[in-house]
């Protein structure tokens, strides 16, 4: 017997069917912008130019890897700042503002409810409805209960 013969299957994610949704319907001048992500008009996942230029630059020369700082790269952080407040905003530049890196949004999201939990322990996260179940499982831990808020559905389809 499995070790794993006790664990529940989760629930179909709502985000996810829109998927089959999009497959289902027949129509051809539809776009699938459910899960974030673009294709072509073949259907495939299409490399950016701006991507594969990027990778590049990245690469050459190529640079050993290692672990980086815990707050992240700071560079980075400053022009995040810049681009996010301004470069000359007085937040910035009275060092008022802080950033930090994660890996992936919902990484950051609860990076984000758990330091709101640190700060204001009273405080309700918000989840929209629909959202990502990792985004909603993910909240609980930071604040008793997640609010939802239900977004409406006129004009989606």
């Amino acid at each position: 017997m499995s070790m794993f013969t006790s664990v529940v299957l989760a629930p179909a994610d709502p985000i996810l069917g829109l998927n089959e949704q999009f497959n289902a319907d027949v129509r051809t001048d539809k776009v699938n912008l459910a899960v974030g992500v673009y294709y072509d008009t073949n259907g495939k996942l299409p490399l950016l130019e701006c991507v594969k230029a990027a990778e590049a630059q990245m690469m050459s020369p190529p640079t050993a890897r290692g672990y980086q700082p815990i707050d992240g790269i700071a560079a980075y952080n400053k022009a995040v700042q810049g681009l996010v407040f301004g470069e000359t905003s007085e937040a910035v530049t009275s060092g008022r503002v802080a950033t930090v890196q994660a890996l992936g949004g919902t990484g950051a999201l609860k990076i984000g409810a758990d330091f709101l939990k640190t700060i204001a322990p009273q405080a309700t996260v918000l989840v929209s409805d629909p959202t990502w179940d990792n985004h909603r499982c993910c909240m609980p831990v930071a604040t008793t209960p997640p609010a939802t808020i239900c977004l409406p559905s006129s004009g989606r389809r």
